[in-house]
């Protein structure tokens, strides 16, 4: 398990606060050395993945929640450790009491258009409403030695859900980002219930609430096994490796 550093409150509040890049993820990187309990110090909503890359993680008021394969969700484990994740304070938002999106495209042009208006720095994102219907994917655990995470998707088992009451929740980011993590709007849902969710693929017909908030500071930590320092981290800037989270 690596020492986590803690930044000061202030910087740790405006910020994104990452752990590992997506670079590592890409090339197979899936050991936990985070626990999620020490997690949800540095933010309280975002997503990521666990140990072995097993699950979708998603981080809804604090509570980091579990999906299987199928889209089943539980609540995290005291023991449970991740290898990347994402999370931030959502304590300050704009809020956009209503808008209605046919599909995530849709959605993001109108996020990108008329509010996410600085296009050079991050934004963590939240909706609460109903969907039509909604498409997840969520992926086994991985046994070493690892394989890398294009690999991995082929044993992802979906889950679709029709006329259904959720929240997503992520993170827009910019172009630059390439390699240390994925540009563009990436989300995670789960049901009101809290019951089914994981990585969002797609989804038709949103309506209801969006809460966004900007944010100017980014920290990442890096994981400290040796195994870590000898790998190929250029290969995460591909274009195959920037799609992988959009199929």
């Amino acid at each position: 398990m690596s020492i986590i550093e803690y930044p000061e409150k202030d910087t740790l509040k405006r910020g994104i606060n990452q752990f590992s890049i997506f670079s590592a993820l890409w090339v197979g990187a899936f050991e936990g050395f985070i626990k999620c309990t020490d997690l949800i110090k540095f933010g309280d909503t975002g997503l990521g993945g666990f140990d072995g890359i097993a699950g979708e993680m998603i981080v809804v008021d604090g509570i980091v929640y579990k999906p299987s394969p199928g889209g089943k969700v539980e609540i995290s484990k005291d023991s449970d450790t991740t290898p990347y994740s994402i999370v931030s304070f959502l304590d300050d938002p704009h809020v956009i009491d209503h808008l209605e999106g046919a599909n995530l495209d849709d959605t993001r042009v109108q996020l990108e258009n008329d509010h996410f208006t600085n296009c050079n720095i991050f934004y963590v994102v939240r909706m609460d409403g109903h969907v039509d219907y909604v498409n997840t994917r969520t992926g086994p655990k991985m046994e070493k030695p690892y394989p890398n995470l294009a690999k991995t998707v082929e044993y992802h088992v979906t889950c679709e859900m029709e006329d259904v009451d959720g929240t997503f929740v992520g993170f827009w980011m910019p172009a630059y980002v390439k390699g240390f993590n994925i540009s563009g709007i990436h989300l995670h849902f789960i049901t009101k219930d809290r019951t089914l969710g994981g990585h969002m693929v797609d989804f038709k017909n949103f309506s209801g609430t969006v809460k966004w908030q900007e944010k100017f500071c980014y920290n990442i930590q890096f994981p400290q096994y040796p195994e870590y320092s000898a790998l190929n981290l250029e290969t995460g800037a591909s274009p195959e490796a920037q799609n992988i989270l959009r199929i």
